[in-house]
């Protein structure tokens, strides 16, 4: 399976104003104390707005992908990339805050995810080109040759699309998996359909 847009991880961290004194303890303690916070806060907060920006991004880019590729019946888009490398930082994080043995020392700089643009409307295509060629196989188990013949239209329509542009090798895909199926040959088809998704496939 081609999956099209890239992930950059670029690691950032960064610091902020000083934090009250906390009672009872030594001026060392606080101090070591209060870097730590700072450190912590200011990274949760980087990771938060990283995570928000994503989630707008995934969501606009889906809106686009569901108006874009629609689906045979039985068949539907996975879900959301849950985004759980960001989150699981942020719970890390405040889980650090509030240990008192864990010094500004032992703090990771966060990770923080940028995607390219499109990468959740491919992600959203190869759902697409999935549903499609496993309605094909279908049709073809059924002996539907011209409702074959309209879904193989259907997958070749793809490449006057935008989209097309990030599937470079779509024309193989089409020649090794999609285009046997007009002569009832499902070897191809049933070749990549491991790549897919359950919800993806025609039961």
């Amino acid at each position: 399976m081609v999956l099209t847009g890239s992930l950059v991880v670029v690691g950032v961290v960064g610091t902020i104003g000083a934090i009250g004194a906390v009672a009872d303890r030594s001026p060392a303690e606080v101090a070591a104390t209060s870097k730590r916070d700072i450190v912590v806060q200011e990274n949760i907060s980087q990771l938060e707005q990283n995570l928000t920006e994503i989630a707008a991004q995934q969501e606009i880019e889906r809106t686009e992908g569901a108006a874009a590729f629609a689906l045979p019946p039985g068949t539907s888009f996975a879900a959301p990339e849950p985004l759980d490398e960001i989150k699981s930082q942020i719970s890390n994080l405040e889980a650090t805050e509030r240990s008192k043995s864990i010094p500004a020392s032992a703090v990771e700089d966060p990770t923080l995810y940028s995607y390219e643009d499109g990468f959740f409307t491919s992600l959203m295509a190869i759902d697409w080109k999935c549903a499609w060629l496993s309605t094909g196989v279908a049709q073809v188990d059924a002996g539907k040759m011209d409702e074959v013949a309209e879904t193989v239209e259907i997958l070749h329509s793809f490449t006057s699309t935008e989209y097309a542009l990030s599937f470079p090798d779509y024309d193989v895909f089409l020649t090794n998996h999609v285009d046997p199926l007009l002569k009832g040959d499902t070897a191809g088809a049933h070749q990549y359909l491991p790549n897919c998704l359950a919800s993806t496939l025609v039961d």
